[in-house]
């Protein structure tokens, strides 16, 4: 009996074959010509992202072992099972509308030797977007650049013994008397505190002129305008001397360190005092040389 082995498509009339009579998977890419299908012969939603390979199933959702190259567009991703990446995976949007991707998976493990990207898009026109600094997590590079105006806000980690605020002052004012007691030396303007926790550093010196005694010096703090005052620190008696019936001169150096527990936002002022303890003659403060003061705030 003949057997039937082969038909040719000249008795095959047009449209005798519908989709009724090709069964799923019947057709492999060798069983179809190059150019052999347009867009005309595909109806409407036809194909699906789960029908091509590289572009993932469409839902968000990864899993199994990837050894090729993929794109997958979503906003949001979820591991529902454990994900071994040993191609190239890139997990972009159509278009960068701002709102970032995720991806997440409780208790799923993410692992591989192939790249895992985000945040790729693909735009008909480039686009440059603020980025909203929110939305950024972990470490960035030291290629980083931050822009002129960018402004750092409360909630900054400094590291240990970073500087975050300065302030100098040149006191011009000079002052001579003949009697004993406590005279200024030098003073601040204002300082506006910066951090709850930063630790302030006051460096400086002012000139002192006495003779045939000795004096005392003394550091404070105010939160006003020295009406009330706290003692950071004083020397004794014997702090500076000079035995020599002759005025010297003395350029007096002082270093403080005070942890202030201030409010950011508030203000705090410092002033050196000297006091000649005794003997005749004059005190002279900055007479032949300004008073100079320096304060940091460090973390």
């Amino acid at each position: 009996m003949p057997v039937l082995t082969k038909i040719n498509t000249n008795v095959i009339a047009d449209d005798a074959v519908t989709s009724a009579k090709i069964p799923a998977d019947a057709l492999g890419a060798t069983d179809i010509a190059a150019n052999a299908i347009g867009t005309s012969e595909i109806a409407t939603g036809g194909v699906l992202p789960a029908n091509i390979a590289y572009l993932g199933d469409g839902t968000g959702n990864l899993s199994g072992t990837i050894t090729n190259q993929q794109l997958h567009f979503g906003t949001a991703f979820t591991l529902t099972d454990n994900l071994t990446v040993n191609g190239d995976v890139t997990l972009g949007k159509v278009r960068d509308d701002g709102t970032g991707q995720s991806i997440t998976g409780d208790g799923k493990t993410l692992t591989g030797t192939g790249t895992l990207t985000m945040g790729g898009s693909v735009e008909g026109v480039p686009q440059t977007r603020d980025v909203d600094g929110k939305r950024i997590t972990g470490t960035l590079g030291s290629a980083v650049t931050l822009a002129d105006g960018f402004t750092l806000g409360s909630g900054v980690t400094y590291p240990a013994g970073h500087v975050i605020g300065v302030q100098h002052i040149v006191d011009t004012s000079a002052f001579t008397s003949s009697s004993t007691g406590y005279a200024v030396a030098c003073s601040s303007a204002a300082y506006t505190i910066k951090n709850a926790s930063s630790t302030l550093w006051i460096t400086g010196h002012f000139q002192l002129n006495f003779s045939n005694s000795n004096a005392k010096i003394k550091s404070v703090w105010s939160t006003n305008d020295f009406t009330n005052v706290t003692t950071i620190s004083e020397s004794d008696s014997w702090g500076i001397r000079n035995n020599n019936a002759g005025l010297i001169d003395f350029l007096v150096p002082f270093s403080e360190k005070y942890t202030h527990g201030l409010a950011v936002g508030a203000t705090i002022r410092f002033r050196m005092y000297a006091n000649r303890q005794g003997g005749g003659g004059t005190t002279s403060l900055n007479e032949n040389d300004s008073a100079r003061m320096t304060i940091l705030e460090v973390m």
